[in-house]
């Protein structure tokens, strides 16, 4: 008998009978004791209507096989709502943790009264899928009563209490707030949703949203909530949702503005009752900021490549491509989709990966690596996926951990990189990429992939990248990109330093390096891991679950570094790296939604050199005007094992002089925030925390004559503390503040 197409990490239903008969599917949907699994599972429906109940998993990505969402229907199993995810139970951290895993391409809840539960944080995407009920963001907790949970009042402001409450609605303080209990959750990305009825963001921290269309409203939400190209009536958005873009403007430059016209500079700080107040100051109007940051378009966008199965029974599948589209303000389905079949007799357009070896059983025994079966299939390698994109071929990587010995390359313009259940791949103990794409391509996709950093050979640590795009390789004939034909997109790519490795010494320099053009990134999660499995637990007054990272321990300098111009990120999350988390020199591009903490085991020398969350650099550029437009900033810190003061969440800096010819950085909407903890250090100390929202740096007098910072205003992140978590008195800091190189 012929091998299958996929491996056993892809299982497919056709019907509820597959689905309810399959005795894995309780292993795959079991809880917390899947954080560091090895395990990767493909969940793949064929176009039916299931009423069933898919509670989605660590390493779990359910796929709609259909063309379009229509085609396949979860209407729930009466108790359920279908494909969902509630809080798992067992955690110290709600839903803080619940990541890696991901739904796709259906439509959920057809048949069913109640809204599509999605209650997770960071790497775990929704995308292309009909809510014909509402979405709710988040679950409520095993254990209510043990449970501290964010509320938030009709005025604007949120608190952390021990009660355990969130507010529905609050659209005006003339309406008094619904109030439900949910727990902790720190998300996230959803793109391509149409939304009937209400989608609730309850307890979620931050959230970024790409195309997506609501018929009624969004409700909840706390610190940060971005909508890009959200097509919505005009009650979906909550009143204060608008804000006006600001600027810092650098010197040589025509405008008469205001030199920081900065639009929703916002701080949080603790007032005389120890409750957090989000504080936002407009430094023109002196209003306080809203959370919600709504951009009426996005920019360029092609929808993530998908499977689709056109005939069940033949297992005749198809790779579909979606075209680029420019300007969208809506999750219409956009430009036309290209499509490559695939199947087990036809791989000259799609080359499936295989994870673990297939041998074939024979009648006269069992097989082995000396007796494989007729059918026998080696694992893939670095050796035989390269073969196949040297062969102009698309890869589709199979759920399963692949570890690299050499990095894979990008060969051609349009070619695709996709990943289900959320395929791993371990970088090369060389320093060498998991993946790079030379300069000079475009069309590129690389959808899904799940990177990990390796114990790296002696000596290789600088330079190491886990994803280099813009490498300087020559293949042939070069494209020049643009808005209507970029460089390539990145989707849903999650990436970790540490973690599932209990090595502490693994580690890379740089997550990701972009220096081509035009690159797209719609979904990233760059993740110094701050807990890992390593044991016993270290601390287990923070968590009983998990060890805790430590200073020197999984080595990692920076999360993304950008180049390359017109580079546009919707939905960046980096954290915990040791030094700057992102550095971007590259002008023409921006960040649409951003989400960071500064590293829990940072040392002194973290703030006395200066480092922040998101750092915009135009000295160097040869681009004049350079620019940059940033919305939805939000740098947060936890000073977990010393004491650090670091100037500024965001760093900026303008060339110098007349030599700016008006170059301008738009920065909408940011905040900085501190998570109080039990620690000593984390604002118990006059020195603990971030000094400023904004920092500029600006070496001469002539750049700072024409630009000064605002006067001081009080709610800095400095300050001293009695005691942990108590209100701190005499806090200190300005919004923006000149910091000198």
């Amino acid at each position: 008998m012929a091998r299958p197409l996929f491996p056993p990490s892809v299982l497919e239903f056709t019907c509820d009978t597959d689905f309810n008969g399959n005795e894995k599917i309780k292993t795959i949907t079991s809880g917390i004791a899947g954080h560091f699994s090895l395990e990767r599972w493909a969940l793949l429906f064929h176009p039916a209507t299931y009423t069933i109940s898919v509670n989605v998993g660590y390493y779990v990505q359910v796929l709609g096989l259909g063309t379009s969402p229509a085609e396949v229907i979860f209407n729930g199993d009466g108790e359920e709502t279908g494909v969902h995810c509630s809080n798992f139970g067992g955690n110290d951290g709600g839903m803080l943790n619940t990541f890696w895993r991901s739904a796709e391409n259906f439509t959920s809840g057809g048949g069913a009264a109640w809204p599509m539960v999605w209650g997770v944080s960071q790497a775990a995407p929704l995308r292309n899928i009909v809510c014909p009920n509402g979405l709710t963001f988040y679950a409520v907790p095993y254990s209510i009563d043990e449970k501290y949970e964010l509320t938030r009042d009709p005025n604007n402001k949120r608190k952390r209490t021990g009660v355990t409450t969130i507010t529905d609605t609050f659209s005006a303080p003339a309406n008094p707030p619904t109030y439900v209990a949910c727990d902790y959750s720190s998300g996230g990305f959803a793109a391509n949703l149409k939304v009937t009825g209400n989608l609730n963001q309850g307890s979620q921290q931050q959230f970024c949203y790409r195309n997506v269309t609501v018929t009624n409203s969004y409700q909840g939400g706390a610190w940060n909530m971005v909508y890009i190209g959200c097509n919505a009536n005009s009650t979906a958005f909550p009143a204060s949702g608008s804000a006006p873009v600001g600027s810092i403007q650098g010197a040589g430059t025509a405008s008469t503005a205001a030199a920081f016209n900065q639009t929703n500079l916002t701080q949080t700080i603790l007032d005389n009752t120890g409750n957090e107040i989000m504080y936002g100051v407009n430094t023109s109007n002196g209003q306080f900021c809203s959370q919600f940051v709504q951009v009426a378009k996005t920019p360029v966008i092609a929808e993530k490549p998908f499977i689709s199965c056109s005939n069940s029974s033949l297992k005749i599948y198809a790779l579909n491509v979606p075209g680029t589209s420019t300007d969208v303000s809506s999750s219409s389905p956009g430009a036309a989709v290209e499509s490559f079949p695939f199947s087990l007799e036809d791989s000259s357009k799609v080359y499936v990966t295989w994870p673990i070896d297939y041998f074939n059983y024979p009648p006269n025994g069992k097989a082995s690596t000396t007796n494989p079966g007729p059918y026998f299939k080696a694992r893939d390698t670095a050796a035989t996926m390269q073969a196949a994109l040297d062969a102009g071929k698309h890869l589709l990587l199979t759920p399963g951990i692949y570890y690299l010995d050499t990095p894979l390359t990008i060969r051609f313009s349009n070619q695709v990189v996709l990943c289900i259940g959320m395929a791993t791949l371990v970088a090369p103990k060389d320093g060498s990429p998991c993946v790079q794409v030379p300069s000079g391509l475009t069309g590129v996709r690389l959808a899904g992939l799940f990177l990990e950093a390796a114990l790296l050979d002696a000596g290789k640590f600088s330079n190491s990248k886990l994803l280099h795009w813009g490498a300087g390789i020559a293949y042939g004939t070069t494209s020049v990109p643009s808005k209507s034909n970029p460089s390539g997109y990145l989707y849903d790519l999650f990436c970790r330093v540490g973690g599932a490795n209990s090595d502490p010494r693994v580690g890379v320099e740089t997550i990701v390096q972009i220096d081509s053009d035009w690159v797209i990134g719609d979904n990233l999660w760059l993740w110094r891991a701050d807990h890992s499995a390593i044991k016993p637990v270290n601390m287990p007054g923070v968590s009983v679950d998990f060890y805790q990272t430590t200073l020197s321990e999984y080595p990692c300098n920076t999360a993304l570094k950008v180049t390359g111009n017109n580079v546009l990120m919707y939905g960046l999350a980096c954290e915990h790296t040791n030094q700057d988390n992102v550095v971007w020199t590259g002008s023409g591009g921006g960040t649409y939604f951003y989400q960071n903490e500064l590293p829990y085991d940072a040392g002194t020398a973290f703030g006395e050199s200066g480092y922040c969350g998101y750092k915009v650099d135009g000295r160097q550029s040869q681009v004049v005007p350079f620019k940059h437009s940033a919305y939805g900033l939000g740098v947060y810190c936890n000073f977990r094992d010393h004491s650090v003061t670091t100037p500024a969440g965001i760093v900026v800096a303008f060339k110098d002089g007349a030599a700016a010819g008006g170059d301008r950085i738009d920065i909408v909407n940011s905040f900085t925030t501190y998570l109080p903890t039990t620690s000593p250090y984390n604002g118990a100390s006059t020195s603990s925390g971030i000094d400023n929202v904004i920092g500029i740096l600006a070496g001469s007098a002539a750049t700072q004559a024409g630009h000064t910072p605002p006067s001081s205003i009080s709610g800095g992140q400095g300050g001293p503390a009695t005691s942990p978590n108590s209100n701190p008195t005499g806090y200190h800091g300005h919004v923006v503040k000149f910091l000198y190189p």
